[in-house]
Order: structure tokens, then sequence, then C-alpha cells
């Protein structure tokens, strides 16, 4: 079974220079439209700004579920209601204790750091199988934990294909991801060539390759592309998302 997935950091904050939420709605809309994935997680929804716009971004074809991870920032997963049965979700936090809300393990910000998840069955093949959106911190001691975490949480879940999507605010070869690496395939290392960038700062600051894609043995990468779509000069995002092709 081929799964089509769409990882997406939209940004929390109304930016100057034409890149405010309401003049970035629509582009981050046509960018879903034009791609049309199977699975779509975002991160850095605002509930509050970036409340009124959402109805431009909001897709029928799709279930949502938003997450707010505890001051007023989340989370939104999206799955294709004719294509998948939800059989199960929920959420948890980067920290001592995963179930309260909690800045435990982002030393720099000090925001609370968050995981959602999604247990989907294929409808035609009755695959099951474990998706999981995140928002790293920023702490490299946090990063590293945040590993074994998402390891654990996910086989008390079950013994699923595991496929693991989101800003992970760490580069290639840091501690974090080595942490990753170490329990799962990163599809972007064995699809494409490192490095590459996905946050761009709107072309202002120092480009990074930030967002990733992680998978467990029972899922094989297929694909891995960075959406570098602009419209007029101007950015859906201070991040690309990227676009993703495992098998399960």
């Amino acid at each position: 079974m081929l799964l089509k997935l769409l990882s997406f950091n939209i940004r929390c904050t109304n930016d100057p220079n034409g890149h405010s939420i309401a003049e970035r709605a629509p582009r981050v809309a046509a960018v879903l439209k034009n791609y049309a994935a199977d699975i779509v997680g975002f991160q850095e929804y605002h509930f509050l700004r970036w409340c009124d716009a959402w109805a431009q971004v909001e897709d029928p074809a799709y279930g949502e579920i938003k997450i707010d991870r505890g001051d007023g920032e989340g989370l939104v997963l999206w799955w294709r209601k004719d294509k998948f049965t939800l059989l199960d979700k929920g959420h948890f936090w980067f920290a001592d204790d995963p179930s309260v809300p909690s800045t435990d393990w982002d030393e720099k910000y000090h925001k609370p750091r968050i995981c959602g998840w999604l247990l989907l069955q294929d409808k035609k093949t009755e695959k099951t199988f474990l998706y999981m959106n995140v928002h790293y911190g920023f702490g490299a001691e946090g990063q590293q934990k945040n590993a074994g975490l998402l390891q654990r949480y996910a086989k008390s879940i079950g013994d699923y294909p595991l496929i693991i999507a989101g800003d992970f605010n760490m580069l290639p070869g840091t501690p974090g991801y080595t942490a990753m690496a170490e329990k799962f395939t990163d599809v972007n290392a064995v699809t494409a060539k490192l490095p590459d960038i996905t946050y761009h700062g709107y072309g202002e600051k120092e480009s990074m390759l930030l967002d990733y894609c992680f998978v467990n043995e029972a899922v094989t990468p297929i694909g891995y592309e960075i959406v570098k779509t602009m419209f007029d000069g101007k950015y859906p995002s201070d991040h690309y998302p990227i676009e993703l092709q495992v098998q399960l």
C-alpha cells in the first residue's frame, strides 16, 4: 500500500512583506490542493491567529483533529476519509510526564512541545498503521530524549507500521538526529541527498534542514520532496513543506 503524506509547518504568527496569515492562507491551500496527500500534518497552527483564515485551508475530504499544546499553539492532523478509518487518536508532551502540558525538555524557549498521533486502517487493504506528527523543541538534551519516548509510546499503542513526520528543529548529525536515526529510518536520507533546506525564514535568515520523516522497519521509504512552491515571489510559510511517499 502506497501512502503519500505532507508535513507542513505553517508558521503561527503574522509576518511582514506579504507574509501575514491572511495572505499566506490561500497559498497554503493551493499547495495542499496540488499535492492531494493521503495524510497531512501541520505544525504551528495557532488557535487564535489562524482561526479565521483556516476556512480557506480546510477540505471536507479530510477528517481533522486539532491539538492545543497548552499555550494556544498546536498541531493539526488530517486523513482522507474515503481511504482510512480512524481507529484511535491521541497526543502527548515531550516531557518527563508525557500526559500533562510541560516545558521540561525545551530549554531554549520553554515552550510545551507535543506529538499528536492517529491509528488508521486502510479501507481497501485493512492494513493498520500509526502516524505521528511532531514539533520538537530546541534543547539538545530534550531532542535526544524525544527519540526514546517516541519509540516507547508507539510500542505502547501496538506493533504497527510507524511513520513519524514533522518539524524536529535539529540538524543532521546532531545528537538528537543521531538518536532518531539509531531507532528509525530517515526517509530523506535514503531517498534523497542530504543536506537540503526546509526552513528558509522567507529568504531572510539562515536556511536549515529541520523537517523530517522517520519510519520503522515495517515501512519502506519510496520518495521525499521539499515543496518549494512560491506565489509571485511570496512564500506559504517560513518552512517549506515536505512531501513523502512510503510503502506499507
